[in-house]
């Protein structure tokens, strides 16, 4: 006859069947049998016949012990079971010691069956459960340590690549015609991470002007050269919802020749702040040869640099950082930022702690 499918249902209890003789083989298993008379109709009422037995006398039965019996499921630890092992057969040993002085230092070691299979759960790595209570994320971290490393090395050669392709042209421009910018946010109220305390306490509170000062950034986009200069301005973008200042800012806002200010809802550079800082910022500080080191910002684009290029400005290279290497590539990644955020956490420090009149945050 030729075979039928298997069901879902079939494949259900043939893997309830699979779990129920792996438990067994693995752990301790007592069946406790009930013998008992079921009837199609459990609720009718049969029909009985009295028997008596004459000789039969209560007094004379003879009376039993009544154990209870239990399903124990076998949840030592694995060490417990490694050190028992351990114990039974010391390396080196040729002839393991007896069951008896094994039993009387562990005495959850029952019989010397259990002790065979403890050994034999230690050759093979312990049991499923076991097993699966010494899988952790420190197995995911390793694997994805591995990826990260292969990425490393990836993005090193890449770095190196740049940076030869950078020297090149430092050898044919000039320290002095190589540029870097690149955007850096900043709180409008912002003070060093770390204080003095007393060791032991738990919470330490500090006095700021502006507690939403602290929260609220803007951000700045200085130019920096291959021969240590900063050009002037500095583009700075601060946050405003209407993206504009109104006529009552405009005429209290504090204006110098050697920063530029726009605005924005987020307090962030868009493309459209990107434009305007090549047309009055960059390209008015060059001379007709130039190199610019960038990051890979999707508004770093081409198109839009090609666009805003000035007719005079006909030797300036742009070179786009390598992703995820502008922390060891980028100069004012690597030195610039870290030193001016510096500054200002020790120039708003001071402010606090001298008690000067001056706004931090406007």
């Amino acid at each position: 006859m030729p075979s039928t499918l298997i069901t879902k249902k079939e494949i259900e209890v043939q893997r309830k069947i699979e779990n129920l003789l792996q438990n067994i083989y693995e752990n301790e298993l007592e069946v406790e049998e009930e013998e008992s008379l079921d009837f199609e109709n459990s609720f009718d009422i049969s029909e009985t016949n009295l028997i008596t037995d004459e000789e039969w006398n209560e007094a004379d039965q003879p009376m039993y012990d009544v154990k209870e019996l239990t399903c124990e499921n076998d949840m030592i630890p694995i060490e417990y079971k490694r050190r028992a092992i351990e114990f039974w057969r010391p390396d080196g040993s040729v002839r393991p010691k007896s069951f008896e002085s094994v039993k009387h230092k562990f005495p959850k070691l029952t019989s010397s069956r259990k002790l065979r299979r403890w050994q034999e759960q230690m050759n093979r790595g312990g049991i499923r459960l076991e097993k699966l209570k010494e899988i952790s994320s420190y197995t995911l971290n390793k694997f994805e340590e591995a990826r990260t490393l292969q990425s490393k090395d990836n993005l090193e050669a890449e770095g190196n690549r740049f940076i030869e392709n950078v020297k090149y042209y430092i050898g044919l421009y000039g320290f002095e015609n190589i540029y870097n910018s690149d955007q850096s946010g900043f709180q409008l109220e912002l003070h060093a991470g770390r204080s003095l305390a007393v060791e032991g306490t738990k919470k330490i509170e500090r006095v700021v002007q502006s507690v939403s000062a602290t929260t609220h950034s803007y951000t700045i986009q200085p130019i920096i050269s291959g021969d240590g200069r900063l050009l002037s301005p500095l583009f700075i973008v601060l946050k405003k919802p209407t993206e504009t200042f109104c006529p009552r800012v405009q005429e209290t806002m504090f204006r110098e020749n050697n920063i530029f200010v726009l605005a924005s809802k987020s307090g962030k550079l868009t493309s459209h702040h990107f434009e305007v800082w090549l047309r009055e910022v960059y390209f008015p500080n060059l001379g007709p040869k130039s190199v610019l080191l960038l990051d890979s910002w999707t508004g770093h684009c081409p198109n839009v640099i090609a666009r805003n290029r000035p007719e005079n400005a006909e030797n300036i290279v742009f070179l786009t950082i390598p992703a995820g290497t502008t922390g060891q590539r980028q100069p004012l990644d690597v030195y610039g930022f870290r030193l001016w955020k510096n500054f200002v956490k020790h120039f708003s420090d001071v402010v606090m702690l001298l008690d000067l009149e001056v706004k931090l945050h406007s």
